[in-house]
């Protein structure tokens, strides 16, 4: 249960607010001027504060009396009865208990039985304290209830302050109730309101916030005449009147009289007539839109004010594959009641094609933009209040976005145009592009129609084909600037596709350009566009790195040539992956010239591949994006063009193994995996054992390279053929050190191999990584693919994650398992492992790097009948 307190602090957070209603200085609209507002609440706070109040109550869990939040509270105990007992406010903590007023009277009774005196402090009934508090947030009202009967005397209702004017923003209503099966008199004795914008309304039944019409008998009257008949009758018993003013000019107000209706009353009942759309305004045509005209239309009757119950239709069509736009000259209507809705295509008024609703008298500060050569704008009016309505400007728009793909139609054009053409200029540091599509089977024409931009600092280019060729060979205007059209100014592409390209300095700027791209079988120049004069590219870049290469980081950069990579480069760098495909792609710099100089990264061993599949193509001067993926290999592209070079970029491959503490691992077939000790490179924790099965997917050798190895003295790494020790097969490692051992590259003779990583709880180092490579040398009978089951107690899944700190930890209520030489199990070893000894201590010195020895991996041959797996 919430105290009123914490609910009020609780609203408070949300935004309700209880202080005074709304005050604005003076301000003017047109000849209107908008004054101070104080005194009445407005329609905006009044339903602010009653929202408040509704929250409060559910909070603390009241209920108003019959859900009106004006009427009062349930009384406790009531909450659940069909006929509750009710407090109004001017009940609640008036001095006399209302609720449990039965119970109250029997507790006073008890204490004068008890004490010989009445115990008021003791005996507060049902009323909750609650009320008293709640009370002070009810909203201030303007109007009031009224119970008329029969026979009595005309009961007047006045506009605040009558006869003076009435408040700004005031909002005040009335609910009217008569007995059963009578009607109400409404006489209007006196009627002046700020015609159009401080009305009243008068409905049937007590719900004063209907927007129900068919409730309405008057609907937003307004004026300095009473209606018409000013003396009528309702049809029923129960009516309210509710009046709204806004924040500008106001006037005397009204004074109305309100009384049962006499059997012998002659004035009429009043009944609204139903109303009659007018639908002969607009244009009956449709309206065609010519390349740099513009189509003025308004409201009727502008500048003065539209009709109502009316709904106006205007249709526009532009050239195929052209966009239209609207500008917005003046608008003036009743919000939220009188409305013009935007759309295209040539169902008028069809909801889904909606582009923008205008109401109000906001202007947009940029032109509604149609994408479409089919434009329909529809003005609809209400039955009441009239404004002065609007004046647009319709014209065919060109796109002036800063890039893009455009299709153009069969027979048709589109129009584009540089940022904010040509209202503004266009910006500094822009760098755009614009590909253009014909419709099958069709070419392009292309045509410039305005041009200005800084004299040899922002330039435009322009040429047929996808995309500007690296070597130019697909130029027709090469950075043109200035204020003369380009030579040629228009042009036919050799191809189904063109494109055009801007890039502006960090300098002066001007209004820009506007182009027209067509359908060549209607728009064709006659001046054909011709090739370019073809420069060879430089593909004598680049390299192939092998995987033994990218055992360790890999760093690739760009050619350069005094510190700036040089033009018209292709160059293509391929690089296989190791331990089963996982790397980062990190960036050190990114240089390039932006939509000029392309940088693109894919998967496969050849970009000019069908299968190969592009991640990444991109140019600019920040680095992109960091990549961590698995890949067999990957290509990277750079190219550049005939015109300005950057300092290029550099970027680092990494390898990635699996650092989790055990599991069944597969080694892919034709690849690699990598494992390394739990948290590799940094140091391994103290007090694990880690044990892995790692075998071949295709049944096959498996080539074993240790590319690192730094351990304590105290912590061994084990190596044995087979999925785990029960399979009896040879130990081929049983090491501790902080060098690698002399036997780092082998080939087991089995399918699958264990390892088994055991460290104490003193020291901790690096530790190791693994690769593990598929020879493609198959083994016939042998168990191991397929065959292994989890030697560990922790099953890992495959692909294996790759977890931030993957450390099995030792069986709970068991002492951590600190691995001892003396004490290791016992083991039959091979007799060259025994030979190895001696050579692996005059290694402990040796500064070898990983895959620095040219000498052949080791193929293990036991003696003939020592137990251990022949090949």
């Amino acid at each position: 249960m919430y105290s009123l307190l914490q609910a009020t602090v609780w609203l408070s957070l949300l935004g309700f607010g209880f202080g005074k209603p709304f005050t604005s200085q003076i301000e003017h609209e047109g000849s209107r001027m908008k004054r101070q507002i104080e005194g009445v609440p407005s329609l905006a706070d009044f339903e602010i504060r009653k929202a408040s109040l509704n929250a409060i109550a559910d909070i603390l869990e009241i209920k108003f009396c019959n859900d009106d939040h004006l009427a009062g509270v349930v009384c406790p105990g009531e909450e659940e009865s069909d006929d509750p007992i009710c407090a109004s406010w001017s009940e609640v903590c008036n001095g006399r208990q209302f609720c449990g007023a039965d119970e109250y009277d029997e507790c006073l009774q008890k204490t004068i039985d008890d004490y010989g005196v009445p115990w008021f402090d003791f005996c507060r009934g049902e009323e909750k304290v609650d009320y008293c508090r709640l009370k002070d947030f009810q909203p201030t009202r303007c109007g009031a209830d009224l119970k008329l009967r029969k026979g009595a005397k005309e009961v007047k209702i006045l506009s605040p302050n009558y006869d003076s004017n009435y408040n700004n923003n005031a909002f005040c209503f009335w609910r009217i109730t008569a007995p059963e099966g009578s009607n109400i008199r409404i006489s209007f004795k006196d009627f002046r309101t700020e015609k159009n914008y401080d009305y009243l309304n008068i409905g049937k039944g007590l719900d004063y916030l209907t927007t129900d019409v068919s409730q309405l008998i008057l609907n937003k009257f307004s004026g300095d005449v009473p209606p018409e008949p000013a003396e009528f009758q309702t049809p029923n018993n129960e009516i309210f009147i509710a009046f709204i003013s806004d924040a500008y000019d106001n006037e005397q107000g009204f004074k109305i009289g309100v009384k049962v209706a006499d059997e012998d009353d002659t004035s009429e009942v009043y009944e609204p007539p139903e109303p009659v759309i007018n639908k002969t305004c607009g244009e009956p045509e449709v309206m065609e839109l010519d390349e740099g005209s513009k189509v003025v239309i308004t409201s009727p009757n502008f500048p003065d004010t539209y009709s109502p119950n009316s709904q106006c239709d205007w249709q526009f069509k532009g050239a195929p594959g052209r966009r239209v736009g609207i500008k917005v000259v003046r608008l003036d209507t009743e919000n939220k009641a009188d409305v013009v809705t935007v759309g295209h295509g040539e169902s008028v008024g069809s909801r889904d094609n909606i582009v923008a609703r205008l109401e109000g008298n906001d202007i947009p500060r940029k032109p509604v933009v149609v994408d479409s050569e089919d434009v329909w704008i529809r003005f609809t009016t209400d039955t009441a209040m009239e404004r002065t309505g609007f004046k647009f400007e319709v014209s065919e728009i060109p796109a002036v976005g800063c890039g893009g793909d455009f299709k153009v139609p069969e027979d048709g054009s589109i129009v584009i145009a540089s940022p904010n053409f040509p209202d503004l200029a266009y910006r500094v540091n822009q760098n755009c592009e614009w590909r253009f599509q014909s419709a099958p089977g069709r070419k392009l024409t292309m045509q410039f129609l305005e041009f200005k931009t800084q004299r040899y600092a922002d330039v435009v280019s322009a040429g047929f084909g996808d995309e500007p060729a690296f070597d130019w060979s697909n130029y027709v205007i090469t950075e043109h600037s200035g204020d003369a059209l380009p030579d040629p100014p228009a042009f036919d592409s050799r191809k189904p596709s063109a494109w055009l390209s801007f890039r502006s300095d960090s300098f002066i700027v001007d209004r820009g350009f506007k182009v027209l791209v067509g359908d060549t079988s209607i728009y064709a120049s006659g001046t054909k566009a011709t090739k370019g004069e073809v420069h060879e590219l430089n593909s004598d870049c680049g390299e192939e790195f092998s995987r033994e290469d990218a055992v360790s980081e890999i760093v690739i950069s760009s050619p350069e040539v005094r510190g700036y990579y040089t033009n018209l480069l292709d160059c293509i760098w391929v690089v296989n992956i190791p331990f089963g495909g996982h790397v980062k792609v990190q960036w050190d710099s990114f240089y390039t010239e932006p939509n000029r100089d392309f940088f693109t990264l894919g998967n496969g061993s050849d970009p000019n591949l069908e299968s190969s599949v592009v991640i990444d193509k991109f140019s600019g001067l920040r680095p992109h994006r960091e990549l961590d993926d698995t890949f067999q290999s990957l290509w990277i592209r750079f190219q550049t063009d005939l015109k300005n070079t950057y300092r290029g970029w550099q970027l680092r491959i990494l390898p990635m193994p699996y650092t989790a503490c055990g599991g069944l691992l597969n080694v892919p077939e034709g690849g690699s995996l990598a494992i390394a000790s739990p948290g590799y490179p940094n140091d391994y924790p103290n007090s694990i054992v880690c044990r892995y099965t790692i075998q071949s997917t295709s049944g096959t050798r498996l080539a074993f390279t240790i590319t690192q190895f730094d351990t304590s003295y105290q912590d061994y790494l084990t190596v044995g053929e087979g999925c785990s020790p029960e399979d009896g097969g040879d130990i081929i490692l049983d090491k501790q050190a902080v060098t690698r051992p002399i036997n780092y590259q082998f080939i087991p003779r089995t399918a699958a191999v264990w390892m088994k990583f055991s460290t104490d709880d003193y020291r901790t180092r690096p530790g190791w990584m693994i690769n593990l490579a598929d020879t493609g040398d198959s083994i016939e009978g042998q168990r191991g693919f397929g065959s292994c089951e989890e030697y560990t107690s922790d099953p890992t899944t495959q692909p294996p994650p790759e977890p931030t700190e993957a450390v099995e930890v030792i069986e709970e209520e068991s002492e951590p398992e600190v691995v001892d030489k003396d004490e290791e199990e016992t083991v039959e070893f091979p007799d060259w492992y025994d030979e190895l000894e001696d050579e692996e201590e005059e290694a402990r010195s040796s500064t070898m790097t990983p895959m620095e020895s040219t000498d052949a991996p080791l193929i293990f041959e036991p003696e003939e009948g020592s137990g251990s797996v022949v090949q």
